[in-house]
């Protein structure tokens, strides 16, 4: 495989192949008994696998960003048939038309109803959806304050970080 930074051994190529060839299957075990069954040393398994890790990391970046990218076109084209549509719409107000069928399309206008809030401030409680969600930045700078790990409503977890240097996975693959 040649879309690739680094260039990888048979073994390491072939590990990075079977990984990127079944998108949909999730058999992570397969991953680890491929890595297994290379015969190298485990050190040099963990730098030739820094070296997929990268690759892959940098694959699924690009992916990203094409899938940005069709995104981006993909809201561009609905923009302008929404924009041919209220065309279509604001000639038919100036037309007075309430309703056009054609062969296949018809355009309508139907009554319709929606709430607007003049004065947030006045509406009650309960006919509100209020969102909580603490400041973790601000509890863990009160607490280095402070001096201490604990309040009554949080803590601090301690806990090992594993990295590869230049690779961050978005938290969505950690789950």
């Amino acid at each position: 495989m040649e879309n690739t930074i680094f260039k990888l051994t048979s073994d390491y190529e072939y590990l990075q192949d079977m990984m990127l060839s079944d998108p949909e299957n999730d058999n992570f075990e397969m991953i680890e008994d491929t890595l297994e069954s290379i015969g190298d040393a485990f050190e040099i398994k963990a730098e030739n696998a820094g070296f997929v890790i990268k690759n892959l990391t940098a694959q699924a970046q690009a992916k990203r960003d094409v899938a940005k990218q069709l995104t981006a076109e993909a809201q561009l084209i609905e923009k302008r048939a929404y924009r041919l549509q209220k065309s279509i719409e604001n000639g038919m107000k100036i037309m007075g038309l309430k309703k056009l069928s054609g062969v296949v399309n018809t355009y309508k206008f139907r009554p319709s109803k929606r709430v607007v809030v003049d004065k947030i401030e006045d509406v009650p409680d309960e006919l509100c959806a209020i969102e909580v969600k603490p400041n973790l930045n601000k509890i863990k700078k009160l607490m280095d304050e402070e001096g201490t790990e604990e309040f009554d409503y949080a803590h601090i977890e301690h806990a090992d970080s594993f990295n590869l240097q230049g690779v961050k996975f978005p938290e969505s693959v950690k789950k």
